[in-house]
């Protein structure tokens, strides 16, 4: 399949992936292994927008912060959780 075509699973088409996101306990670790690894980098710190936050029906605070690397046209996206209430990230972490 060549990068940017469209595939189909199961009557659902898929496009390319553009972005994925990682969910880590500590970014500074994981950006250099990944910067070490294979070569990833660099990393842009990503300002997380102020809005209104609802997991699970509740309304939630959450304290994280993103970082952002290409792995040439594909965003990987690196997400700590400072702190706040339960929420997405908080149940990715504790699998």
């Amino acid at each position: 399949m060549k990068d940017g075509a469209a595939r189909t699973v199961k009557g659902i088409k898929l496009g390319r992936v553009a972005q994925f996101g990682i969910v880590v306990k500590d970014a500074a670790k994981a950006m250099r292994s990944y910067s070490s690894l294979y070569g990833i980098g660099p990393w842009y710190s990503a300002p997380f927008p102020e809005s209104e936050m609802y997991y699970r029906g509740k309304k939630v605070d959450i304290d994280i912060d993103i970082y952002l690397a290409f792995l040439g046209k594909v965003e990987m996206e690196l997400i700590q959780v400072n702190g706040g209430d339960r929420n997405i990230y908080t149940d990715i972490l504790e699998k």
